[in-house]
């Protein structure tokens, strides 16, 4: 069985990560008491930071799961309300092996 595994770097503009932290764990939050699909949703943060980068491990039960998460009233907040503080985002799309 597999599973589908989203691995995102977030590079954050200059002192964002405080305003970031917050939409991110509630999307997150939300991601693991709503949606049956998501069975893994990691907030990251590097040992050795200069507070601008945040990388997310999420799990879903598959593609489709994930696709419905992006269409939820939590993602599209966090989305939204992100797009100002988000420099880039690095999205890897990775099959789990269980």
């Amino acid at each position: 069985m597999t599973t589908f595994v989203i691995f995102a770097e977030i590079k954050l503009k200059p002192d964002c990560l405080d305003a970031y932290i917050p939409l991110i764990k509630y999307d997150a939050e939300h991601a693991l008491r709503d949606e049956p699909g998501c069975k893994l949703f990691h907030i990251l943060l590097p040992e050795e930071s200069s507070g601008d980068v945040v990388h997310l491990y999420e799990v879903y039960e598959s593609e489709e799961d994930f696709k419905a998460h992006q269409q939820t009233p939590h993602f599209t907040h966090y989305f939204k309300e992100t797009e100002s503080l988000v420099e880039e985002r690095i999205i890897q799309r990775l099959n789990g092996l269980e």
